[in-house]
């Protein structure tokens, strides 16, 4: 009898739960590395070619760099058929600690702590890096409020494991859960499951870093470099609807003022596994903050729209004393995630909302592509010559004549401008005897993010060892190596300060390329706004000679902005530009179009310093 009324009590909840999943399942199984149309045009796919093709001679972390780590491949969707096993097993788990903390829910809580929790779920997205982490701290929670949950660490340990090896800035969520777990087992006194899932956890991790030979150290240290990085905003995009982003804003105080105020009292209080407990729901909340305010467009906005929920569920297991306003508070962003996300539908902005994109049916298109991948065979070698490189340059020469936007990608690493650490391994690496004989170019950085220091090394060695072999799209160059590498020769011309709308001259000089490197960086109130959200797009204009007609084209910038010597004296494009270049490495006794000033404009002085600290070089070049 007690068994049938639980069946019958708990068939809402559980029909929540398995509607929330197949709303949220992937929209896609695997994105084939073997597609010669798409390969070059992903940085991540081609790291990940790049180390799979090297696997023997190259370590992840030290060789090959990016913002994911190597269990990336599970979450970005890029890898061979032969793989699809990795990713079908990995989106099982998902599922399952999922439900493990659904079927916790239901049976030491109530069904409509469960139904919360499914509810949640159905309007947020499988994002698996942040599910990860979510689950997690869960489950923390619930090994808080009753400690005979103690097993979970087990799940938790193996979590952690594969958080450190997916995305790097998930590193920030380990360094709080991990201290959390160990402090709940032992003020339980469970020192066997602690011992257990210590061990569990740096079993998992070493094997996992074995078998994708991962360089620990470099992996850790190139990690605080991304991380760093991480905390400035990468992409400037103008708020098309600016209610959204101060509902955004508003959700944000309120949740952040209520954590401050529960850890406080919990601190006071001298509770000190609910302080752990709330700055992991912080860290939790705040990375998914940064991803949907620094990278403010609509597809990164509604991960953090739609995932915010989640957190506020958190909070409300946390504090059963004020379930009350927390409740509300979350039936409030559940309106705003409905509200908004409804409207967005209605007017077209179909993408990357799950409650109101079901068909068609992401379940059914999972299905269909596993199936599919499993009927597959290994693709045979790539390259007609048994080459890798000749595969890649066969793609790039494919590329070149497309129409395709591709990613600058002077070297294998995603953010090859982050820090004087990463710049010095791409410069070894193009020093090197392994260097490609062609690469793809593009002046600007990646994605045109500038570096953060004045002297860039790796694009003077690109550019010593490459010659200009042909244009791409979107002004980027095809390069081939030199037989003999150029010899540069920097004279600095001039070093000085200068504000928006102030015109520069330039100094008389002998023949060579005049070289500017301007440095604009944000003001307090910038800073303090990047920290906290993303400003509004800025954008600078160079004027040649006062001469409207000679102005560069704007540039998008990122302050602090290192223009690192990008900026030609001459009527030129922006970085990329084929003339740039070859006027640069060939013709390199071009002076430019009778260029005798410069001014620096912007559209924004709005949380920008108005100094800009401007360095003149004098570039020659020797064969």
């Amino acid at each position: 009898m007690f068994k049938h009324d639980v069946l019958k009590k708990t068939y809402l909840p559980c029909l929540l739960f398995v509607i929330a999943l197949v709303f949220i399942f992937p929209r896609d199984f695997y994105n084939d590395l073997s597609d010669k149309t798409t390969l070059v045009d992903n940085g991540w796919k081609w790291a990940l070619h790049f180390f799979s093709a090297h696997f023997e001679r190259y370590h992840w972390g030290k060789d090959v760099i990016y913002t994911y780590g190597p269990l990336g491949i599970l979450s970005a969707r890029s890898f061979p058929f032969s793989l699809w096993f990795l990713q079908f097993a990995f989106d099982i788990y998902i599922g399952f600690n999922l439900f493990v903390v659904f079927r916790i829910l239901l049976k030491q809580y109530s069904n409509l702590m469960a139904c919360i929790y499914g509810i949640g779920l159905l309007v947020s997205l499988w994002e698996v890096n942040w599910l990860l982490q979510l689950s997690n701290v869960l489950l923390l929670i619930l090994l808080y409020k009753d400690s005979a949950r103690h097993r979970v660490a087990y799940i938790i340990a193996i979590n952690i494991a594969l958080l450190l090896f997916i995305k790097l800035n998930t590193l920030w969520s380990v360094a709080f859960i991990l201290p959390t777990l160990v402090y709940l087992l032992i003020s339980t006194r469970k020192y066997s499951t602690l011992l257990g899932s210590l061990i569990l956890m740096l079993g998992a991790s070493m094997l996992i870093g074995s078998l994708t030979h991962v360089s620990y150290v470099s992996y850790f240290q190139t990690s605080l470099d991304t991380v760093a990085y991480y905390t400035h905003s990468m992409y400037y995009f103008t708020t098309a609807y600016r209610g959204v982003f101060y509902i955004g804003v508003v959700f944000s105080v309120v949740l952040i003022l209520l954590l401050a105020y529960l850890s406080i009292r919990s601190l006071a209080a001298k509770r000190i596994a609910e302080v752990l407990l709330f700055a992991n729901i912080f860290i939790l909340y705040f990375i998914l903050f940064k991803q949907g305010f620094t990278r403010f467009d609509r597809e990164h906005f509604n991960q953090y729209l739609c995932l915010t929920p989640l957190v506020v569920f958190c909070l409300y297991l946390v504090t059963p004393d004020i379930r009350n306003i927390v409740g509300g508070f979350w039936a409030i962003t559940m309106l705003a995630v409905l509200g908004i996300c409804g409207v967005r539908f209605i007017k077209g902005y179909q993408g990357n909302i799950p409650v109101f994109t079901f068909k068609p049916a992401p379940l059914f298109n999972y299905t269909k592509q596993l199936v599919f991948a499993m009927g597959q065979q290994q693709p045979e070698n790539l390259s007609s010559g048994g080459s890798y490189d000749y595969y890649i340059n066969q793609c790039i020469n494919q590329k070149t004549n497309s129409n395709d936007n591709w990613h600058n990608r002077p070297a294998f690493q995603s953010i090859v401008t982050v820090s004087r650490h990463l710049d010095s391994i791409n410069t070894a690496y193009y020093s090197g005897a392994d260097a490609p004989d062609t690469i793809f170019y593009d002046g600007a950085g990646v994605d045109d993010r500038n570096p953060f220091w004045d002297d860039p090394l790796c694009k003077w060695t690109i550019w010593s060892r490459y010659q200009y072999a042909g244009n791409a799209a979107d002004q980027q160059l095809l390069l081939t190596k030199r037989q003999v590498p150029l010899q540069w020769k920097r004279v600095l011309l001039l070093d000085t300060t200068v504000s928006f709308g102030q015109a520069l001259n330039i100094p008389a000089h002998q023949e060579g390329v005049v070289v500017f490197n301007a440095a604009v960086n944000y003001s307090s109130v910038g800073k303090l706004q990047t920290f906290l959200f993303q400003p509004p797009a800025t954008t600078v204009k160079i004027h040649l000679n006062d001469a409207i007609a000679d102005t560069l084209a704007p540039f998008r910038f990122i302050p602090p902005l290192h223009n690192n010597e990008d900026l030609m004296a001459g009527a030129y494009a922006l970085p990329g530009d084929a003339s740039l270049f070859q006027h640069l490495t060939t013709d390199f006794n071009h002076v430019g179009a009778n260029v005798k000033s410069v001014t620096f404009l912007t559209d924004r002085l709005s949380g920008v310093d108005n100094k800009i600290k401007v360095k003149l070089y004098l570039v020659q070049a020797q064969l």
